[in-house]
């Protein structure tokens, strides 16, 4: 599941470091001129999937979405 939310992300063009444990993910999203926020609250109303902003790991994150790829 990590690999293919990692390749699925980098084919559409998402900026995403592979990541080592866990079982999320974190791309950046500064290409859409979104925050994490509000780019997390515009794909629940268009698209009915949840994703979290980045931005309580620090500022840095801002422009960054924290995606789970577990399957419960």
């Amino acid at each position: 599941r990590r690999l293919l939310a990692y390749n699925r992300l980098k084919e559409m063009g998402f900026e995403v470091v592979k990541p080592k444990g866990a079982f999320y993910i974190m791309p950046k999203i500064n290409q859409f001129g979104l925050t994490g926020a509000e780019f997390s609250k515009k794909i629940m109303e268009d698209q009915a999937v949840a994703v979290v902003s980045g931005k309580i790991f620090g500022s840095y994150s801002e422009y960054m979405l924290r995606m789970s790829y577990a399957t419960n």
